[in-house]
């Protein structure tokens, strides 16, 4: 039988300093990762980021609350809505964020861009962001193609910085920072010692030990009509968007995808992705 020891920093008398939201108690050895997935890993790479965002819905219900967190460009519920109409992978990877955010609980579905913004609420306990607009950023567009390759760079390494710093600002609470992306990394990246950037996604699975087999359940979701994905996503800007139970035939075009073998109903009780896409 193996021991486990966790140090604390405790002051009873006051909070510590520099800590939101306050506490007087701190862990001086934080577990946990922050992760940021790039937009455009989530173009180039769709398959593999709706695997991996199954994988981080899975992991984040079976660890203590705040140890996990990820990271996706801003405004990406209302970005997934759009891009869904070009292909319904995207509203595949909405629901997958919108579960993990509302933890299951369909009644706290993120309706806001500012519901997944930690800069607007420091307190945020999601363990999904996504700010609500990012500063200085491009134009918002409909399509991937429109958006010229060098405004989409820019906008990433702003993003990329944007993580970086908050990073720094959360290295009292998570270990590990994490960018995953698909395109080359800029050089100034690298010399980020407390980020680590990971390229392309077989390297992800790789390292995070991730079965990509007990996943790919997830990518019959994208054989969906277009027209019933964009439908689906319309579900989640309400706070009364549920998960179907896929035995029913008589499914409203606006409930929100999961794959066949799932079983419940969201509730507040959130089932593990085993529960609900147990193959």
């Amino acid at each position: 039988m193996s021991s486990s020891f966790n140090f604390w920093t405790v002051s009873l008398a006051t909070v510590i300093p520099n800590i939101e939201p306050q506490t007087h108690f701190q862990r001086i050895f934080p577990h946990g990762t922050g992760y940021l997935i790039t937009e455009d890993f989530m173009l180039h790479e769709r398959d593999a980021a709706i695997m991996v965002i199954a994988w981080f819905r899975d992991i984040v219900s079976s660890k203590f609350p705040g140890t996990l967190k990820m990271m996706f460009r801003p405004n990406v519920l209302k970005w997934l809505d759009r891009m869904s109409k070009e292909d319904p992978r995207f509203a595949v990877m909405a629901v997958l964020i919108g579960d993990t955010a509302c933890h299951g609980d369909a009644s706290n579905w993120p309706v806001e861009a500012r519901d997944l913004d930690c800069f607007h609420n420091p307190s945020l306990e999601s363990p999904v962001i996504s700010l609500a607009e990012l500063p200085n950023a491009g134009p918002a567009v409909t399509s991937s193609v429109a958006k010229a390759s060098a405004e989409q760079s820019k906008d990433t390494d702003l993003l990329c910085e944007v993580f970086a710093a908050w990073a720094i600002l959360n290295a009292a609470s998570l270990r590990k920072f994490l960018i995953l992306t698909h395109n080359k990394p800029l050089d100034r990246w690298q010399a980020w010692q407390h980020v680590e950037i990971i390229q392309g996604a077989t390297d992800f699975f790789r390292k995070s030990n991730i079965s990509k087999d007990h996943y790919t359940k997830w990518l019959a979701q994208g054989s969906a009509s277009a027209s019933a994905a964009a439908g689906a996503l319309s579900s989640s800007k309400s706070a009364t968007a549920t998960l179907p139970t896929p035995s029913s035939a008589k499914h409203s075009s606006k409930t929100v995808p999961v794959p066949a073998s799932a079983s419940t109903a969201a509730t507040a009780s959130r089932p593990g992705l085993s529960d609900r896409a147990a193959g």
